[in-house]
C-alpha cells in the first residue's frame, strides 16, 4: 500500500513540474491545508485545490517546483520535501523557501495535503526522521 501512495505523490508532483493538472488524482472532496495568507486556512474539493493555486502561483514570477524528497511513513501518510524557487511578483525579488507536504493517500486518491513551510514543524507532524 505504501508504494501505491508514494507512486501516487510522485506523480501528482511530476505533473505540478510539467505544468499538468493532477485532479484525477485528487478526491473530489480533498482537505487541502496550508498555512499561509495570514492564517491556517483549508480549500476544500478540487475547485478548492484551484483557488489555492490560483492565489499561491498568483504571488510569483517565474515559478519553479522542484521535489527534493519523497519518504513513505510508517502510517501510510507520505512526506515530500521540495523547493520552490522564481521573484516575487511585483518586487522581481528572487525567492527561494523550502516546504515539506504531508499526503494521505486512500484508495487511489489523495485525500488530504498539509503544507508546512517550517520543515521541522512538518517533521515533528510527521513523526519521522530523515
Amino acid at each position: 500500500m505504501a508504494a501505491a501512495a508514494v507512486d501516487i505523490v510522485s506523480e501528482v508532483c511530476r505533473r505540478f513540474t510539467q505544468d499538468e493538472q493532477p485532479f484525477d488524482l485528487l478526491s473530489e472532496d480533498i482537505l487541502w491545508e496550508v498555512p499561509m495568507f495570514d492564517h491556517d486556512e483549508a480549500f476544500r474539493g478540487h475547485r478548492g485545490v484551484a483557488e489555492f493555486f490560483r492565489r499561491w502561483l498568483g504571488t510569483w514570477e517565474g515559478y519553479e517546483f522542484e521535489l527534493d524528497e519523497l519518504h513513505p511513513c510508517t502510517d501510510g501518510r507520505v512526506v515530500t520535501l521540495f523547493t520552490e524557487r522564481g521573484r516575487g511578483r511585483g518586487s522581481g525579488v528572487p525567492v527561494e523557501i523550502h516546504p515539506l507536504g504531508i499526503w494521505t493517500v486512500h484508495d487511489g486518491l489523495v485525500v488530504a495535503y498539509r503544507g508546512y513551510m517550517d520543515r521541522n514543524e512538518g517533521l515533528r507532524e510527521a513523526d519521522i526522521c530523515l
